[in-house]
């Protein structure tokens, strides 16, 4: 029976076909529905027609004090720990200490080669025994060898900071998007210094692990009553969804579930304080992650706070031309050999020191 049917919706298939192909209609395919896929335009927007062997533009500071002005490569660090700094007036500030372990420039990224512009900033080093033909390849690919190996400091025991002797396969690369060129050859070095003292910073890290955790510390649900009849459900989250209708727990539900282990950005971080000598810089306010782990710095993009001012009086209160002729570092710091890096103590760069003090009170008449 089965048979028979099949072999009457045949024929029925193939006279419909002729008798269209007889008639000469011309009959429209149906598309097939098929998503569509998009792609999130760079940000920020690259500049076309650029020659990287160019000269750099000069630094722009932006007209609004929390606007866009000239993007510079930042720096990885490692988060050394907390501690607390007193200014000259008596202020006590809580800082979050991070040491710029050999940053280097591996690569730079042109419009017309990736379609962007950016910088590769490679930090740190990895132990011999760990190092593969990948990561030997993708920095010989870029930079010389001998150039690029480089000993890590041994001034910095007192703050617990494993490093490895060989810098030549960096153990971190990150990528910091330009908003213009700038001729940056691969491994030249950076120092802490690119970021002037009293300028804001944004430092990018990853978040400590909590595990699989409840609502009430996952998303600070207040949970149910304690007494009047609760029985066992008293750090429960309470009801997830409606009626019939919609008859589902949408998307999104705050519930129970992994907690930390995230990318998260803290931003307007000032610098206090920049230690040229062992390459530290040290920020007001915490960081995430915990000790050890390594944190993207960079301009804050809410208003750096960066300007020819503030260089200035940097170079007047450390009584020395610390940043020469009194200008930005842009695109990079130039580094000074005897100096950056060198890991003697007591080459420490504060921030500017305010004009009044905060601890003075005004007489009422």
């Amino acid at each position: 029976m089965l048979s028979i049917l099949f072999n009457q919706n045949a024929r029925q298939a193939s006279l419909s076909k002729k008798i269209v192909t007889q008639i000469g209609i011309c009959v429209r395919p149906v598309p097939s529905r098929t998503r569509t896929t998009w792609t999130l335009l760079a940000s920020p927007s690259p500049k076309p027609n650029i020659d990287i062997n160019q000269p750099a533009e000069p630094w722009r500071q932006s007209t609004h004090s929390r606007g866009k002005s000239s993007s510079r490569p930042g720096l990885v660090a490692i988060k050394v720990g907390m501690t607390q700094l007193w200014d000259s007036w008596g202020v006590l500030t809580p800082c979050t200490i991070l040491h710029v372990d050999r940053n280097r420039i591996l690569q730079q990224k042109t419009p017309k080669n990736e379609g962007y512009t950016a910088v590769q900033v490679a930090a740190g080093g990895k132990k011999v025994k760990k190092y593969t033909k990948a990561d030997i390849t993708r920095v010989g690919g870029f930079v010389d060898r001998d150039e690029w190996r480089g000993k890590a400091l041994k001034t910095l025991e007192e703050y617990e900071v494993e490093q490895y002797e060989d810098g030549y396969v960096p153990e971190e690369t990150h990528e910091f998007r330009l908003h213009t060129s700038t001729s940056i050859a691969p491994s030249t070095r950076l120092s802490s210094l690119q970021f002037v003292p009293g300028q804001l910073v944004d430092v990018r890290g990853k978040t400590r692990g909590k595990g699989f955790q409840g609502g009430i510390k996952r998303h600070n649900f207040s949970g149910m009553p304690a007494t009047h009849g609760a029985s066992k459900v008293h750090r429960a989250i309470g009801s997830t969804g409606q009626c019939q209708d919609p008859g589902k727990v949408w998307k999104g539900k705050k519930m129970p579930g992994r907690m930390g282990g995230e990318f998260r950005t803290v931003q307007m971080l000032e610098v206090v304080k920049v230690d040229r000598g062992r390459e530290l810089i040290y920020v007001k306010g915490q960081v995430p992650g915990a000790r050890g782990n390594w944190v993207k710095v960079s301009d804050a993009k809410k208003g750096n706070m960066l300007c020819k001012e503030l260089v200035e009086k940097v170079n007047e209160e450390a009584g020395e031309e610390i940043y020469p002729g009194g200008e930005v570092p842009y695109p990079i710091f130039e580094r000074v050999e005897g100096k950056d890096g060198s890991g003697l103590k007591g080459m420490e760069v504060w921030k500017p020191k305010g004009d009044v003090d905060p601890f003075h009170i005004e007489e009422e008449e």
